[in-house]
């Protein structure tokens, strides 16, 4: 049997004894009558019909003598009824008391063991969180860094392409602004020549006569053919 078993039915027993005890002392004192009919003092002395002095002086007797043989052999008999009762108990229930208290004892280890278990499941997944979510802060340190390098350097791409395309712009305007002069220059060396050509032949005309103006046709001629 089961130690703690055994152990629980002693102090079972030990209680249920210390219990009968004082019932035991309270009992009134009995005696046997003819026939083996267990009779108190009182209906003893009833039909003597004693004085009130000798009944008060044997009630007196009765009660300072608490353990009487009748006492002791009725507590003897309740003890025997009540060991054989711890038993008979202890016979056709102690089996499966004992089954029962190892089930129950090997069920709660068996939860304990799950609940030590899930503890240290959730204590790794706690760990594991933990490290993932410092992983993903420094991961998202890095992805800001990265941004805002990236964004640098496209503010400083954007930049220069912008002055880029100011300075281009800034050449062309300046190259327009220049063939507008020349273009200018030009149109307007062509009617200064063309004027002064004009003026030049009007000059001629009213200055040189028509012998003068075939002489220099004439060796104008003589220019070109020699050039030729």
């Amino acid at each position: 049997m089961n130690a703690s078993l055994t152990s629980m039915l002693r102090q079972l027993t030990l209680v249920l004894l210390l219990a009968a005890i004082p019932p035991f002392f309270a009992m009134p004192c009995t005696a046997l009558a003819a026939g083996g009919q267990r009779v108190t003092a009182a209906e003893t002395a009833a039909p003597a019909a004693a004085p009130a002095k000798a009944a008060t002086v044997k009630h007196a007797k009765a009660h300072s003598n608490p353990l009487s043989w009748a006492k002791l052999k009725d507590f003897f008999w309740r003890t025997v009824n009540f060991i054989a009762l711890l038993i008979i108990l202890v016979k056709f229930l102690g089996g499966p008391t004992v089954k029962y208290m190892n089930e129950r004892r090997e069920r709660i280890a068996h939860e304990l063991d799950d609940l030590t278990t899930k503890r240290d499941e959730a204590e790794k997944a706690y760990r594991e969180f933990s490290t993932k979510l410092a992983g993903m802060e420094k991961d998202m340190e890095r992805v800001i860094e990265q941004a805002m390098a990236q964004a640098q350097t496209e503010k400083a791409r954007i930049l220069a392409e912008a002055e880029q395309m100011a300075e281009d712009i800034r050449h062309q305007a300046q190259a327009a602004v220049q063939g507008e002069i020349e273009s200018a220059k030009r149109s307007l060396r062509e009617d200064v020549a063309e004027a002064a050509a004009k003026m030049a032949e009007e000059l001629l005309r009213n200055n040189l006569s028509e012998a003068d103006q075939n002489t220099i046709a004439e060796q104008y001629l003589e220019r070109v053919g020699a050039a030729l």
